[in-house]
Order: C-alpha cells, then sequence, then structure tokens
C-alpha cells in the first residue's frame, strides 16, 4: 500500500484562473505529484506579497504544527516561486 498523504503529511500546490477550476501540476519533489512541502502540520496559510523586498521571499507560508512540550506553533517559510520552499526562518 502506498504512504497516505493528507492534510497533515504535506503540502500540495493546485493552480486556478477563476477559482472553481483547479490543475494539480506535476512536480520535482516527489515525481508525479503536486507536493510542494513534506513535513507535518495542522493547517497552512500562502500568499504572494507584493511588496517583499527581497525576490527570495515573494510567498511566504505560516504552518501551524502541535510540538510537544510547547503546544501550537506557526512557522514561517519564504519562496520565489511558491513552489520550492526554505527552511523555517521564523517560529513563534
Amino acid at each position: 500500500m502506498p504512504p497516505q498523504r493528507g492534510a497533515r503529511k504535506a503540502t500540495c500546490l493546485a493552480l486556478s484562473t477563476d477559482g472553481v477550476v483547479w490543475t494539480r501540476p506535476a512536480l520535482d519533489l516527489e515525481p508525479g505529484s503536486n507536493i510542494v512541502l513534506q513535513s507535518i502540520r495542522d493547517s497552512t496559510t500562502v500568499w504572494l506579497d507584493y511588496e517583499s523586498a527581497d525576490p527570495a521571499g515573494r510567498f511566504k507560508m505560516f504552518a501551524a504544527r502541535w510540538k510537544k512540550p510547547v503546544g501550537y506553533q506557526l512557522a514561517l517559510r519564504l519562496s520565489a516561486d511558491g513552489r520550492a520552499w526554505s527552511d523555517e526562518v521564523a517560529v513563534s
């Protein structure tokens, strides 16, 4: 049986021009999938920062996760293209 992929195992990319019809591009991280980041997380928000002074940080991702004994944390990652993501640059 192939490994389970779900809300907590990976973050994937889907594209749409109208918000109704979506496509899942085949990417290189896991061939044949649309996975952009393999890490355990609870929820994720990604946005395009049009005013970013650093081109490598145009896209920002906040990911919530549970970590013992701390509890919930938010981790920030950056990307130039929304596909390849940095390591965590900040955690709170």
